[in-house]
């Protein structure tokens, strides 16, 4: 994920050419699921204290193991296989300034010459998901990194 703002992100994906989506979605949640806090063999210590600060401490560690996984999950489901060759997601404040959704496009279909193939804006929990899937002729003669940073650009520049 390439961040952006506190609170924006920009996230970009190529298609890779392997023929079967559903081994490389498992490769993903295996990946994934090793990387969450959960999936490690450390143990914590616990510092001794008081029966009521162990309590709340334990409640509040629930609850960052909690939204821990739910962001593991949404990032999950954020990186799927785009078999079009290109991906590129940006959640922005509902009531914050608008980026130019068309100089995004302008920068895909003129400067990279990429076909825009869908653009779907959701509003989830006051926030707005820009997913825009783009295809080339060849996917990976896409520079991910110099197409992240002309977004940037346009969006924050």
């Amino acid at each position: 994920m390439f961040s952006l703002k506190q609170g924006d992100e920009l996230v970009f994906q190529i298609q890779t050419n392997n023929p079967n989506p559903d081994q490389q979605s498992i490769q993903q949640d295996l990946a994934l699921s090793q990387a969450s806090p959960q999936g490690g063999n450390k143990r914590l210590r616990k510092k001794p204290s008081s029966f009521g600060e162990d309590t709340s401490k334990d409640d509040e560690r629930s609850k960052k193991i909690m939204h821990r996984e739910i962001e593991r999950q949404r990032r999950q489901e954020m990186v799927s296989p785009c078999l079009c060759g290109v991906e590129i997601i940006i959640t922005s404040g509902f009531m914050e300034e608008q980026f130019p959704l068309s100089k995004v496009m302008q920068v895909l279909i003129q400067d990279e010459q990429l076909s825009v193939s869908t653009c779907a804006s959701t509003r989830v929990n006051e926030r707005l998901l820009h997913t825009i899937r783009a295809e080339a002729i060849d996917p990976m003669s896409i520079n991910i990194c110099e197409l992240q940073w002309k977004l940037y650009d346009v969006l924050y520049g």
